[in-house]
């Protein structure tokens, strides 16, 4: 019964904590503003397309204006 128990509380919390992790995910749409290495900054079709690519991935850097 203790097993049990212990059991189900772990999946518990590892279902919680999955939760949270996917919560934090970042929506993209054509208001996003997307800056290369270089501080160019992409139009969304050009970037678009090199996501599509898969050869290119973007980075969150957590900043809210324009010069971030």
């Amino acid at each position: 019964m203790k097993n049990t128990l212990s059991i189900l509380l772990i999946l518990f919390t590892l279902n919680t904590f999955g939760q949270e992790i996917n919560s934090k995910r970042t929506i993209l749409s054509e208001q996003s503003i997307v800056r290369g290495e270089d501080g160019m900054v992409y139009p969304y079709k050009m970037w678009k397309q090199l996501m599509a690519s898969g050869k290119y991935a973007l980075k969150n850097r957590e900043t809210l204006t324009d010069g971030g």
